[in-house]
């Protein structure tokens, strides 16, 4: 299969009949370790487990959510890479575990859920009252985060690491709603898969099996899912992508213009220090995050991870197109609109310092605004925004001081109506970079890795190291320019 390390946790009570014949049914060579949860049991499900081979997590706390993060703790500790939930009762199917495995192992998704109630789900498997409450949860959920589900089904799988940034604190039937509704929120790739559901093979559902069990359960899901659904008063905006424009850090193809009076290997470490703000302010923001990269051979996702390593499994990148900077900013938008986005919002990696609350401003304003533009003070611009790929680029001469102005010209003439957002600075000659150190000094939140690394370099200069042109003193912030 692969050689990540994969543990399939079991959550069980009072299930020994069922674990005794789910268990044997597992395919060999799948899983490194088989977790029963066991959540206090008065029978000899523990027992039977152990016999059989599995290992057992004993939590004497009733709770479902409880009961799988007792199982989650010890994957985690011995080690594994990958985590695997099955309900206990003999339902779900364990020769559909190659099949929920692939896109795990592909990566191509981070969540992985199998779907009770498709065609090949055993009839009446899924009783009507639980049928019901699933499908008014998933599509409470579909309104909220545009994530398409049929089911709220338990068995699942996902990377050990995805799980652990979910923080999970539901103890009770709200797991698996606390599991999806912050998995949407943080933009993990959730996929729904069929599979073989069944009934339970011994006794009934504690709570599927009854009508009360069943309105619980359902109360619980629907007050997790608006609980979650406003956490910390973010906006989450499923149909919105906040776009990166960047360049893999290379000396001598990193930020010539300021190379020329700092240095190549000091310029290419301090955009590096650049995107380092970018990756941390806004991989867990209320926007699906892409990064348009050059050159296009470079693993940019990997190297983007290490500043990110908790969201090291939610990057996406794609590589930029074009021959010149217009063409690859116009088909960025295409490839966003060719994905369904409804608003792009587009970015240079000039500006460490541009905060949330601009690319907040950006989204509002594209109610009304066909395009949006943030001007920079050299006259180009630091944002674009647009619902439409308008070609609002061909024939602009990019990297001078007309930029603005033609853009806006060449959007009116379309008919296109222009948004304009507060100025900016960015940074690309020496007399911006000793501007944004004078911010930074001033308040180094704006950009704290930026901030940090430009502090090295002011104490290496007051030892004499000479790692600045002789002109580049950013001690003194009266020095003139």
């Amino acid at each position: 299969m692969s050689t990540s390390k994969v543990a399939i946790v079991i959550p069980a009570l009072n299930e020994e009949a069922a674990i005794l014949q789910l268990l044997p049914e597992i395919p060999p060579g799948l899983a490194t370790w088989t977790i029963v949860a066991d959540n206090g049991s008065t029978d000899d499900t523990a027992a039977v487990a152990r016999g059989l081979g599995a290992m057992v997590a004993s939590e004497p706390i009733r709770g479902y959510g409880r009961n799988c993060l007792a199982g989650f703790k010890m994957a985690c500790n011995l080690g594994a890479d990958i985590v695997v939930f099955m309900d206990g009762d003999g339902s779900d199917d364990p020769a559909d575990l190659p099949l929920m495995f692939a896109p795990i192992i592909e990566g191509s998704a981070d969540l992985v859920i199998g779907s009770r109630v498709s065609s090949r789900a055993e009839r009446g498997a899924v009783p009507p009252q639980a049928r019901l409450g699933n499908w008014l949860v998933s599509r409470l959920i579909h309104f909220l985060y545009s994530v398409r589900l049929s089911d709220i089904g338990s068995f699942r799988v996902l990377r050990c690491s995805a799980l652990a940034t979910l923080e999970m604190s539901e103890m009770s039937f709200g797991w698996p709603v606390e599991m999806l509704v912050k998995a949407a929120r943080k933009r993990y790739r959730i996929v729904e898969l069929p599979i073989h559901y069944r009934h339970r093979s011994h006794g009934h559902s504690k709570v599927a099996g009854t009508i009360v069990g069943s309105v619980k359960a359902a109360y619980f899901m629907l007050r997790t899912t608006w609980r979650y659904c406003g956490a910390r008063g973010e906006t989450y905006a499923p149909d919105t992508t906040l776009v990166i424009m960047a360049r893999y850090p290379e000396a001598g193809k990193t930020k010539t213009r300021l190379a020329r009076a700092i240095g190549h290997e000091e310029a290419t470490c301090l955009y590096q220090a650049f995107l380092t703000d970018l990756a941390q302010r806004f991989a867990s923001g209320a926007y699906h995050l892409h990064w348009a990269y050059t050159p296009p051979e470079v693993d940019f996702a990997a190297f983007v991870a290490n500043f990110t390593p908790l969201h090291a499994h939610s990057i996406r990148c794609f590589p930029q197109e074009g021959k010149d900077l217009g063409s690859r900013l116009h088909t960025a938008f295409q490839w966003t609109h060719a994905r369904d986005f409804q608003r792009t919002i587009l970015i240079s990696s000039d500006s460490p310092h541009i905060s949330m609350a601009i690319i907040d401003r950006a989204r509002a304003a594209l109610d009304e605004a066909d395009v949006v533009l943030g001007p920079a003070e050299d006259g180009g611009y630091y944002l674009i925004a647009m619902r439409r790929p308008h070609d609002v680029f061909t024939g602009i001469p990019m990297s001078t001081s007309a930029v603005m102005r033609m853009t806006i010209e060449l959007a009116e003439s379309q008919g296109l109506t222009v948004h304009l957002l507060e100025p900016l600075l960015d940074i690309d000659e020496l007399p911006d970079l000793l501007r944004l150190a004078q911010l930074l000094e001033a308040d180094c939140s704006l950009a704290p890795a930026t901030a940090a690394h430009l502090a090295i370099r002011r104490r290496l200069r007051d030892h004499n190291v000479h790692s600045y042109t002789a002109t580049f003193n950013l001690h003194r912030a009266d020095e003139s320019l």
